[in-house]
């Protein structure tokens, strides 16, 4: 998958247009996540790092990481397009952002993870903390992982 899979910051129109034109195919689209609340004004704020995922040259994969409180960084919007699932680029993308942590100072990982997804950031290493919730209408939970606990 690795030789297949290409990860950049978005930066350039292309790129941005290309990030955000996937998570509302994914999120909006397909999972009915009302538009007004898909984007938000963290996608705006100068240090939100947004990462787009190429699959043979083509989007396929998102995720963005904002910074709520010095020492914490919160994972999310993470999407993969219907044909790039299973294939690996979810981990990497996690991977490529979290491998940053620990010169940014980050001690905490934190996210609000869709409930069905539990298992696969279980398995990076992120723990369920709290009872299950609903957020634009779909069960999630509260997971946080600390730093040091990362895999290299």
């Amino acid at each position: 998958m690795k030789d297949r899979l290409t990860i950049v910051e978005a930066c350039t129109a292309d790129e941005r247009e290309a990030y955000f034109g996937l998570r509302h195919q994914v999120f909006v689209e397909e999972q009915n996540v009302p538009e007004e609340i898909e984007r938000d004004s963290f996608d705006e704020l100068p240090e939100t790092r947004h990462l787009l995922g190429y699959v043979d040259g083509k989007p396929a994969a998102t995720v963005r990481v904002t910074y709520p409180q010095p020492g914490k960084a919160k994972i999310g919007r993470l999407a993969v397009l219907p044909d790039a699932r299973g294939s690996g680029c979810a981990r990497a993308l996690l991977e490529t952002v979290m491998k940053d942590f620990p010169e940014q100072g980050i001690t905490l990982a934190v996210m609000s993870a869709q409930s069905y997804l539990q298992r696969f950031y279980e398995s990076v290493g992120f723990v369920v903390v709290g009872e299950p919730y609903k957020e634009a209408g779909l069960d999630h939970v509260w997971m946080e992982m600390p730093v040091k606990e990362m895999a290299a």
